[in-house]
């Protein structure tokens, strides 16, 4: 019997390979399974969430290892979840709850977002742009008044999972906070706040997160800020609840794993992922070690605006949650980052016959249709692949590979229509920017010039434009100065 045994174990790889072999020979796919599962190593998480065994916290030594955890876990397909919006007063929002935070985030100082300029150290940063974050719990924001201050970007609060049944669902201000703030030219960044069990958990919540940004690209907003992941169960609830994830939340190595399930699915979609976290759960919950390929969102509330005490990098503070913003009632938290919004004002010309669409993405729904050498506003382009488009106000969106910038260079002339000239509201041969077909030898005022395909000039109290064209437009001539009348010639005194 013995010798049997030693004779598998010494050929035990060319056995397996045979086996395999004649299993797929035969058509049969039982011995590949068979192969599979002997060769592979015991997963510490599988699928079912009643079998999740929190991992030693010495079975995770560096990032590496939980990289490689994770991919093992990407094979699992994720199938897409029912958006359901929460209801206001949703019992199983973790804020709702009422979660006791960290010590180093209780006691924040008061700040108009004006003054955060004058008080904060913010000499960590190369850059610096101002901003806010926000969910249900602000209300109803008044986007345009809030636009009038320094806030330049929002993390806005996407969703959540419940912190009893572990129901992912929709912030239900998440949509008109996220079209408000981008059509008033504020930068949108994303949060979820999660309560996942295990990594599978984690990837569900980023993938769901996913959806949500689909859903903005058909309204119309483009995402272009980070997507945080926020977990904090790590106290108890002040009416006595238990969350789902108190216990996970008592390994730093689990916790540390789903977070970096979440950030990994995010960036591999192409987003800018960032880790929240107040200074304490840096090295009270947080491996930041293993979590150091990715951005960090600091909340640290400190006096006077004094330079936390953090000595790690991070990209983004929050450094109240007594901040007070023109357009929102209440306080509301401020933060200030090291991203630039990257918007310019600009023209763009499309060198093809394009699409102009509501969303950025080719799936989104058709606006207009630009016919090449149109030449429209921008502000600029995004990371993928796509420029804004600014018509009215309103931003659209259309590929890249199809526009390239231009600039009006100021002029103070004035023409004559020789011809059928016809005026545009927009830089654009679209008959929805039609304005009027001035008559015959009218003059008009231009004011700018875009290479030779644009004309921007003031008729009638508007600004159009028209398409530049040689034969149908020549300078106007001044009118003749009249000859003076000759003067009479004097009388001689003999008649």
């Amino acid at each position: 019997m013995w010798k049997y045994i030693a004779f598998f174990r010494a050929h035990k790889i060319f056995i397996i390979a045979f086996v395999a072999a004649v299993a797929v020979l035969a058509g049969g796919a039982f011995g590949v399974i068979a192969l599979s599962k002997l060769s592979e190593k015991p997963k510490e998480v599988s699928k079912e969430t009643s079998s999740y065994v929190v991992p030693k916290v010495s079975e995770i030594s560096s990032a590496e290892e939980v990289v490689s955890e994770v991919s093992s876990l990407e094979e699992v397909p994720i199938p897409p979840k029912k958006i359901v919006v929460a209801d206001a007063n949703d019992k199983e929002d973790v804020l709702n709850a009422n979660v006791i935070k960290d010590s180093t985030v209780k006691n924040g100082a008061a700040y108009t977002v004006t003054e955060s300029e004058k008080k904060l150290d913010i000499s960590m940063f190369k850059g610096v742009t101002y901003g806010i974050d926000v969910s249900k719990y602000q209300g109803n924001i008044d986007w345009k008044a809030v636009a009038t201050s320094n806030v330049k970007f929002v993390m806005i609060r996407c969703g959540y999972r419940g912190y009893g049944t572990g129901k992912l669902v929709e912030d239900p201000c998440f949509e008109q906070n996220a079209i408000g703030a981008y059509q008033n030219g504020i930068a949108v960044g994303l949060y979820f706040y999660s309560t996942a069990i295990n990594e599978q958990e984690a990837r569900e919540e980023a993938a769901y997160v996913c959806q949500l940004i689909d859903l903005l690209k058909q309204k119309g907003v483009a995402v272009t800020f980070p997507i945080a992941y926020d977990f904090e169960e790590f106290s108890p609830k002040s009416n006595g609840d238990i969350s789902r994830a108190a216990e996970v939340a008592k390994s730093k190595a689990a916790v540390t794993a789903n977070a970096y399930a979440f950030l990994n699915y995010i960036k591999q979609k192409g987003y800018t992922p960032i880790m929240y976290c107040s200074k304490y759960g840096t090295t009270a919950h947080f491996d930041m070690s293993k979590l150091s390929c990715f951005d960090y969102w600091l909340a640290h509330y400190t006096v006077n605006g004094q330079r936390s005490s953090y000595s790690g990098p991070y990209a983004m503070w929050q450094y109240t949650n007594k901040g007070s913003v023109p357009g929102i009632r209440g306080a509301v938290d401020l933060d200030v980052c090291d991203y630039s919004v990257n918007e310019e004002d600009c023209n763009i010309c499309f060198t093809a016959d394009a699409k102009i669409y509501k969303g950025p993405t080719p799936s989104s729904e058709t606006v207009y249709e630009a016919k090449q050498n149109s030449v429209f506003a921008s502000k600029g382009a995004l990371k993928n692949g796509f420029y804004t488009v600014v018509i009215d106000g309103v931003r659209y969106f259309t590929e890249s590979k199809n526009v390239k910038k231009v600039t009006f260079e100021e002029t103070d002339e004035t023409l004559v229509l020789t011809g059928e000239t016809v005026l545009y509201s927009q830089c654009s041969e679209n008959e929805k920017f039609f304005v009027v077909t001035p008559e015959q030898n009218t003059e008009i005022t231009v004011t700018g010039k875009c290479e030779d395909l644009w004309y921007k000039a003031a008729y009638q109290d508007k600004t159009v434009y028209l398409k530049y064209d040689e034969t149908l437009i020549k300078p106007s001539e001044p009118e003749p100065e009249p000859e003076p009348e000759p003067e009479p010639e004097p009388q001689s005194e003999t008649e």
